[in-house]
């Protein structure tokens, strides 16, 4: 199988998550696994192409369905199943159960802005519809501001906080939701990294180091330069087309 796995088709990278993922769970190894997806398009992607791949090895099934049927006939004898096939339609079996919400936590992480919230009701929407084995267990909404102090932008944030916890208590009424602070700043190195976790998951208040002050920037007036060979870029979030757009 591998120049199919070496192969450019749409789905390879999902498919070979799948695989390795397969491995870590079936070596008995860990006892948790904790999985960063990518963005929403392609991690739904990802939960579908187990069934997917079921129903295809269900065509492979019926393909050779024609062989055993002749072998039976003409030949007295059917032909040994392929041991290939039997041997994918376990590593699907064991995907899927792994994917179901007996075995796996889903955890969605927003911020709260209106976008991000919208962005997050429409996830959830679409996992019930590709994915029905799977359920959102838990809701992280981060970098919340809860005390604005003097601060007026600190106050309008404060505000969308609140806004956005009434936002996801009716959109996922029966969903855990955790929610984190914001810093002002990066969580750098592991005792930061604890100090966070802690905070999200134990309601500890969040008390990191500090990084040290960058150093004061000048800067210059320059020209604006021009290129001999005009530069175009494409934005937007995951999933959105960005690399069909500029393949295009």
């Amino acid at each position: 199988i591998e120049p199919l796995l070496d192969a450019t088709f749409p789905g390879m990278a999902e498919f070979a998550a799948l695989l390795a993922l397969r491995d870590l769970v079936v070596c008995g190894r860990y006892a948790d696994i904790v999985v960063d997806t990518a963005p929403l398009g392609h991690t739904l992607r990802l939960f579908e192409m187990p069934g997917h791949f079921a129903r295809f090895l269900e065509f492979l099934d019926l393909a050779a369905s024609r062989d055993r049927v002749l072998a039976e006939r003409f030949g007295g004898a059917a032909p040994p199943s392929q041991p290939l096939v039997d041997e994918w339609r376990g590593m699907v079996s064991d995907v899927q159960q792994s994917f179901s919400r007996e075995r796996a936590r889903i955890t969605l992480v927003t911020t709260p802005e209106t976008f991000a919230l919208n962005e997050s009701a429409r996830a959830a929407e679409a996992l019930r519809q590709s994915a029905p084995a799977m359920a959102i267990s838990g809701i992280i909404l981060n970098r919340t501001i809860t005390r604005a102090g003097g601060c007026s932008r600190c106050r309008i944030r404060a505000r969308d906080t609140r806004a956005a916890r009434s936002f996801l208590a009716h959109q996922f009424p029966k969903v855990p939701l955790w929610t984190s602070e914001d810093n002002g700043g990066p969580i750098i190195g592991i005792a930061d990294l604890r100090a966070f976790a802690a905070h999200v998951f134990d309601g500890k208040a969040l008390n990191l180091s500090r990084a040290p002050a960058a150093p004061e920037m000048k800067f210059e007036r320059v020209p604006w330069p021009e290129l001999a060979v005009p530069l175009c870029l494409t934005v937007g979030k995951g999933g959105v087309g960005k690399t069909t757009i500029s393949a295009g």
